[in-house]
């Protein structure tokens, strides 16, 4: 009876597992048929990189290093696999930028900013985006100068072409609330310190009066 319990557990272990395998299987497939032909070296380092990720969890001698590491693997995967496919491409586009000699940013590090920068760019505008998107650009580029033309192409092709004026223009409008918030605080400040300087004119010209009445 155990026997046969066993080799059942086993069975549906068996069709689990394969069940995985095809459909991690088709999922690649997918996206291999997404993606142009000279990205798929890519995405086969972007899936050695998950993969690497994973041994290192399973490596952990603890079970909450092991958790901690492997929401890593399911942080960058999921944000991958929820991309529409143009964001898939922009995203192994940068991967790539790694495979230069002059690069040092390379690996999950890159993985990690490369899926930040294109879940900050599918999102909708905003100034407070805009400044996350020009700090990732800056980033990247300064550890992989070859990077520049390729952020600067994903930024012509996906921002809307009036973007940077909206940018400018939210800049602008800030710093008219913050010219406005000045000027109310320096009149505010004006007024009291006329008040002060009204009630100490009252005070020195009562002390005045009195003392006028003491020499007379």
């Amino acid at each position: 009876m155990k026997k046969n319990i066993l080799v059942w557990l086993l069975l549906m272990a068996s069709i689990a597992f394969s069940s995985i395998a095809t459909e991690n299987k088709q999922s690649i497939e997918t996206v291999l048929n997404e993606i142009p032909v000279e990205l798929h070296v890519t995405y086969q380092q972007y899936q050695n990189i998950l993969n690497e990720i994973k041994l290192k969890a399973d490596a952990q001698t603890s079970e909450k290093r092991t958790q901690r590491i492997m929401r890593f693997h399911e942080q960058y995967k999921n944000s991958f696999d929820k991309m529409p496919p143009q964001s898939k491409v922009d995203m192994l586009k940068i991967l790539k930028t790694g495979d230069k000699p002059t690069s040092k940013l390379k690996g999950q590090r890159l993985l990690d900013k490369a899926s930040e920068y294109i879940t900050i760019l599918n999102k909708p505008y905003s100034s407070g985006n805009a400044v996350i998107l020009n700090k990732y650009n800056q980033f990247i580029t300064k550890f992989n100068p070859n990077a520049g033309d390729v952020l600067s192409h994903i930024l012509s092709n996906r921002l809307p072409k009036n973007y940077f004026e909206l940018v400018y223009s939210d800049k602008l409008l800030a710093e008219s609330e913050k010219s406005l918030a000045e000027s109310k605080k320096f009149r505010a400040e004006s007024k009291k310190s006329l008040a002060e300087s009204e009630k100490l004119l009252q005070v020195l010209l009562a002390l005045k009066k009195a003392t006028t009445k003491t020499n007379k």
